[in-house]
């Protein structure tokens, strides 16, 4: 099946209307709060989407990233999720990827709903790590 008739078939599956695509790529939000693109490109069926501004200061986005590289090492080989920069938008995100041989309307519900999992997950780990960090405070007797 090709990806339109499959997004569309989603899309009717889930009451969302017409989906509007460009470049073999729409958009769908999901939760009323992720918004995620479901591509098509090179016989694969990508779903991509952005959670989180990547820090300005170099030290404090070298010490973000090793920390969810550190914690995506085990979804890679369970959930197949992938963290990733847009180096355009200075972003964070997270995609994952399936074949379009084997690809059914399931499957999409699958990988979609991996990544809203996964979003909230690498959202979580986001903030936890960007918490101000408060020294002790010595008292004085």
């Amino acid at each position: 099946m090709s990806f339109e008739k499959l997004m569309n078939a989603y899309a009717a599956r889930h009451q969302l209307g017409s989906l509007d695509f460009s470049d073999n790529n729409c958009q769908l939000m999901i939760d009323d709060h992720i918004e995620v693109s479901c591509l098509h490109a090179n016989g694969q069926f990508y779903i991509y989407c952005d959670f989180a501004s990547l820090p300005k200061d170099n030290r404090q986005r070298e010490e973000l990233l090793l920390r969810l590289v550190e914690n995506n090492l085990p979804l890679l080989a369970n959930e197949r999720i992938s963290l990733c920069i847009d180096p355009d938008r200075q972003t964070l995100a997270i995609y994952s990827y399936a074949s379009m041989n084997s690809l059914t309307v399931g499957g999409i519900e699958e990988l979609i709903a991996t990544i809203g999992n996964n979003h909230e997950l690498f959202t979580r780990w986001t903030e936890q790590n960007s918490a101000p960090v408060n020294p002790a405070m010595m008292m004085m007797p």
